[in-house]
């Protein structure tokens, strides 16, 4: 019976440390995503204003 909650116990904590991996890449992708879109969007109004200066 012990042995048998010990192993429940050993299997929930497992499951604890996977989703928190799991929410850890998750965010972190969330991050990268988030910084690759502003870089997008910088380099799109570096793009404009370079564009308005060349034709002025």
């Amino acid at each position: 019976m012990k042995c048998h909650q010990k192993w429940i116990m050993a299997r929930e904590k497992s499951e604890n440390n996977v989703n928190i991996v799991l929410t850890s890449t998750y965010v972190r992708k969330l991050k990268i995503g988030h910084v690759s879109s502003m870089v997008h969007s910088m380099v799109d109004v570096y793009q404009a204003i370079f564009k308005m200066a060349l034709s002025n």
